[in-house]
């Protein structure tokens, strides 16, 4: 039998380590039945008792493989926050992730309203939608292009032509599948965000870093919204011309503090010293 050099393989162990990725949850929106609604227990959506048009807005398609929410009825704030919770520390990240279609209407592009969200990925400190702590980052569309906003300058940023990623604001018609994923970065103050957005293996583009204003070692939730726009309590179509959003393979995962893996590391080095003295 070979022998093992154990500070080498110590060595690969921290090396490997420092890439490991955990996932924290997964959803491919193919388990609940073609046109089922998307309720708890998985998933918190906003049931507006005040309001009998703002419930039962996320669905399954007929297929049973993929969510879609009805942003021709949707309005502002629409979350559905997922309830698998993860805790952060300093020096954690974690990324959001999920696929997306959106289906612009006919009529060619928006001229007025520009720069308001239809689709956001969703933070909360809690798990119900009607709790505060919800944090976002916002895709907008922008006229004739989408991008997103943020809580700080320069505000608004990115700019992806609706035609770059198939859509023909004329006839109107579904974009390509895109895909968002916002890192999250504990500083041990502070978690911060930044956000890209990919068409398959192509990025369009990574946002500024922003300050999510949510504490350190928080423990979070995530999930997608309609998210917020100042225009009023309107469907988000009559917004900006977005009647329906496809939602697919939402996952969120993490990356401890590369500490923790110098800690595992420096144990098996140890050992690896007795074991020879024993020799």
């Amino acid at each position: 039998m070979k022998k093992i050099h154990l500070p080498l393989a110590a060595a690969l162990l921290l090396a490997a380590a420092a890439h490991a990725e955990t996932t924290v949850v997964t959803d491919g929106f193919d388990t609940y039945g073609a046109n089922a609604v998307l309720a708890m227990p998985n998933w918190n959506v906003k049931w507006d008792g005040g309001d009998a048009t703002q419930q039962n807005l996320i669905t399954m398609s007929g297929t049973n493989d993929y969510a879609v929410l009805d942003t021709s009825v949707a309005k502002r704030n629409y979350h559905a926050i997922n309830q698998t919770s993860w805790t952060m520390s300093a020096g954690t990240t974690a990324t959001i992730g999920f696929d997306f279609r959106y289906d612009h209407l006919a009529g060619g592009d928006i001229t007025g309203d520009f720069n308001k969200a239809f689709l956001a990925v969703l933070v909360s400190t809690n798990n119900a939608w009607w709790a505060s702590g919800v944090k976002t980052f916002n895709i907008v569309n922008r006229g004739s292009a989408i991008g997103s906003s943020l809580q700080i300058a320069p505000w608004v940023e990115g700019w992806v032509p609706h035609a770059s990623v198939g859509v023909d604001t004329t006839a109107g018609g579904l974009s390509d599948t895109l895909r968002v994923e916002l890192l999250l970065t504990d500083n041990g103050t502070t978690i911060l965000g930044q956000a890209s957005i990919f068409n398959g293996a192509s990025l369009l583009y990574t946002s500024t870093e922003y300050d999510m204003v949510i504490a350190s070692a928080s423990t979070l939730y995530a999930g997608f919204t309609t998210g917020f726009n100042n225009v009023g309590n309107i469907a988000i179509s009559e917004v900006n011309n977005i009647d329906s959003i496809q939602i697919d393979n939402f996952s969120v995962t993490t990356v401890p503090e590369p500490s923790t893996f110098a800690l595992l590391a420096g144990m098996f080095a140890l050992g690896s010293v007795m074991m020879r003295r024993r020799s």
